[in-house]
């Protein structure tokens, strides 16, 4: 509870009523509480939450993951009380647009709409009040978005992508993660946080190949994981 004093804004006698309108016209920041004062003897009174009358704090993301053709995108609980739910934007070429709202305790949201395959899809947070207040836009979120060339005469696959950058602490390292044939992923490669591009080589013509990219927050706890790429390529054999 922030610390007081404390004094009696008003009482509410109406055990139905579930609003009060607070006017403030100079802006001024408030705490609120509220005190239960029922006629049930020997029971101590109770105290809600105690709440501000500011807007949300800004919600940052913790991590976009490519899962099929679907983006994960997780955050942490807003700290501000008050917050009742979440919208999830995403930017595109005629402007940033809400594309659906989850609501608390929820910090997740998987975007079945995306086309993580074909290109890097950017998402922002913001945290919404039942008041209809809502936290700042935090820095934009971009989805590794992975892509590779082949080369038939040195028989390798070349794959490059755009790093995972949106962490304020940055990235701690880069993992290469491959399936051959469908078999479940194994780490193949680490890279440090500058990579984008890595060469496979010794590349087999009969084999299927699913590439992914894991990167890891600095000092922190979450990953990204990039779409997976899916290929049989096509090689020359040397004489």
């Amino acid at each position: 509870m922030e610390d007081g004093p404390y004094s009696v804004l008003t009482s509410v006698t109406d055990p139905n009523q579930l609003s009060f309108r607070h006017l403030n016209p100079t802006g001024q920041q408030w705490f609120y509480y509220i005190e239960s004062d029922y006629d049930c003897p020997g029971e101590l009174p109770l105290q809600s939450d105690t709440l501000d009358n500011r807007s949300p704090e800004v919600n940052p993301i913790s991590g976009l993951t490519v899962i099929g053709d679907d983006v994960l995108i997780e955050w942490e609980t807003n700290p501000s009380a008050e917050v009742s739910g979440y919208v999830i934007y995403r930017p595109t070429p005629t402007g940033t647009v809400p594309i659906d709202t989850v609501f608390a305790p929820l910090t997740s949201y998987l975007d079945t709409t995306a086309n993580p395959d074909f290109q890097s899809e950017a998402y922002l947070v913001v945290a919404i009040d039942p008041c209809g207040n809502s936290s700042v836009f935090d820095v934009p979120h971009f989805t590794t978005f992975l892509n590779y060339t082949i080369d038939p005469c040195e028989q390798t696959i070349s794959l490059f992508w755009n790093k995972y950058n949106s962490w304020p602490q940055g990235v701690s390292r880069q993992e290469i993660w491959l399936s051959l044939d469908g078999n479940p992923a194994e780490l193949i490669a680490t890279l440090d946080s500058s990579a984008a591009n890595y060469t496979f080589e010794i590349a087999n013509k009969e084999s299927i190949y699913d590439f992914s990219v894991i990167s890891y927050q600095a000092g922190g706890n979450f990953s990204a994981a990039s779409n997976a790429t899916h290929l049989q390529p096509l090689l020359i054999r040397p004489v």
